[in-house]
């Protein structure tokens, strides 16, 4: 019975007012959070063309995918040194790499090499585990390809 009385007490009596506040608190503090964090905050410059554009601020998450492909392509020229891609996408973003092995009739030339870069979000695994599907749905994926230079051919996001 006190238990009840307890509940009632929180809920409806003098402290119901300051319990209703702490809770519409927390769900604001955690509306704010999701969003703060989802999405690239407004002043964040993320058009890579842009004069004071940091790539020590570039994130997957701030860009749509056909978006994030053209943003590579102009972080990563052709012609880039295969280490300063693999020091972003790697060292950095701790994208997880995947040499790929097609057949060399599908590559633009024999001695191409072809990697795959795939970055999962702690965000996008969760709502993968939520969905009850595979969390590679919820990942970047870039398709890098590599000449025999170890200079980059070509960029893809899929």
């Amino acid at each position: 019975m006190k238990h009840n009385s307890f509940i009632k007490n929180i809920l409806i009596g003098s402290s119901g007012f300051l319990a209703g506040s702490v809770i519409t608190a927390f769900v604001c503090f955690c509306i704010l959070w999701y969003g703060f964090f989802a999405y690239p905050v407004p002043w964040k410059i993320v058009d890579p063309n842009h004069p004071r554009f940091d790539i020590n601020k570039f994130h997957f998450t701030d860009y749509e995918e056909q978006d994030l492909e053209e943003a590579l392509q102009v972080i990563f020229p052709v012609g880039s040194n295969k280490d300063d891609v693999e020091n972003v996408l790697v060292t950095k973003l701790r994208a997880h790499k995947h040499t790929m092995n097609p057949p060399k009739s599908r590559l633009p030339a024999p001695t191409d090499k072809k990697y795959r870069y795939v970055y999962k979000h702690l965000r996008s695994t969760v709502f993968a585990y939520l969905a009850m599907m595979p969390d590679t749905e919820f990942a970047w994926k870039i398709n890098i390809i590599y000449d025999e230079n170890e200079k980059l051919k070509e960029i893809n996001v899929i």
